[in-house]
């Protein structure tokens, strides 16, 4: 016969079962759960997908006859070889960048399903490949959304815009602000949408649908028009029926824009009990006060703090609040951004024993990362 402490003891074990990727009620599905249900909705758009492809340098699987003879012309022949030649390059990170994660931040991408990414341009790659089990994908930066690629007659011009506007991302591991303006003021490419498309199709995500969308003061989600500075991007990895949801937000961050901003900050606070926050290349913006709020805002609603050391200073993150991993090296920042040296942040990487960071990530080719996981 079971005796009722053993009785009491088992249902305790059972509670902290369903309660360990739980807050407030809130319970985290496994991706193969989320796959059964998603079955259904995991439709490719073979339209989206294979305009994205053309323009990624990859050949189409429709039977478009357009598109297929755009891909049989020699100026996208040689747009194929530059793209590959290029997207190799981050081939060679890749690896590094996923095995990172699944040994540094497994438990966190298993536990969280809504990543917040401030100024983050249209970087999906290191997003998605850093935590891949996301349900929903936040990005914000100041570029304008755009409109969706739109193959018409791409011109050796049009194919050497694409090029230029991710080898960045794909060389240094983050986009050039100033680059990124002069390129979308071309006509041909239109704001950070088709550049997210073209990372979704190099990395064999399979877009499901692009809608414009809205928030409204109480941070939910509506349908807008094209002119609206909010996308949402529906898709899935190839070979899998797991649906993901990548949203962008052109918004500026600066303390009186983004406090004034509530559907943003409401949209973001339903998510808080399972929200990371990465940052990475942010040019150390929250150093300054011009952006105190939403750094505030970060360490008030996050659970997880992702970053380099052009994120939120060593400072803010209080020792009784907050438990710490540090990686690779720190180091005095780039010229360009010198006047924000942290000498705590140097102190507390001379003290720890930090984890080896075998891949490049920021400004420095000496990377640093700091995983911040609230107690």
């Amino acid at each position: 016969m079971i005796s009722k402490n053993t009785i009491i003891t088992l249902l305790c074990c059972g509670l902290c079962l369903l309660t360990s990727c739980a807050k407030d009620g809130h319970s985290h599905n496994s991706v193969s759960d989320k796959e059964n249900r998603d079955a259904k909705l995991c439709i490719a758009d073979k339209a989206l997908n294979d305009e994205a492809r053309v323009m990624a340098g990859l050949p189409v699987n429709t039977g478009n006859k357009k598109l297929k003879e755009i891909t049989r012309s020699p100026q996208w022949k040689t747009h194929e070889e530059n793209m590959n030649r290029i997207w190799n390059i981050y081939q060679q990170t890749s690896p590094k960048l996923m095995g990172f994660a699944q040994d540094e931040l497994t438990d966190v991408d298993d536990d969280c399903n809504f990543i917040f990414y401030p100024f983050s341009g249209p970087d999906f790659l290191f997003a998605n490949a850093l935590f891949p089990k996301m349900q929903t994908y936040l990005l914000v930066g100041l570029e304008k959304v755009g409109t969706r690629v739109k193959v018409k007659r791409p011109t050796v011009n049009t194919y050497q815009l694409y090029e230029n506007a991710v080898s960045g991302i794909f060389n240094l591991s983050f986009f050039s602000t100033e680059d990124m303006r002069s390129k979308n003021s071309d006509d041909t490419i239109s704001g950070v949408l088709p550049l997210i498309e073209i990372l979704m199709a190099r990395t064999k995500r399979e877009i499901v649908s692009i809608k414009y969308k809205k928030l409204t003061t109480g941070g939910n989600i509506e349908q807008a028009g094209s002119t609206s500075n909010m996308v949402e991007i529906k898709f899935f990895k190839q070979g899998s029926h797991f649906l993901q949801t990548l949203y962008y937000v052109s918004s500026d961050l600066q303390n009186r824009l983004f406090a004034r901003n509530l559907g943003l900050q409401n949209f973001i606070k339903k998510n808080q009990q399972q929200s990371i926050c990465f940052t990475k290349s942010a040019s150390y913006l929250m150093h300054t006060d011009a952006f105190s709020y939403v750094r505030s805002f970060i360490l008030d609603n996050s659970q997880v703090i992702v970053q380099d050391d052009s994120g939120i200073p060593w400072k803010y993150f209080l020792p009784d609040e907050w438990d710490n991993t540090l990686y690779g090296s720190y180091h005095t920042p780039i010229d360009e951004y010198i006047d924000y040296k942290q000498d705590d942040l140097e102190s507390a990487y001379q003290k720890a024993d930090p984890e080896i960071l075998d891949f490049r990530i920021g400004y420095s080719r000496q990377s640093n990362l700091q995983i911040f996981t609230r107690k």
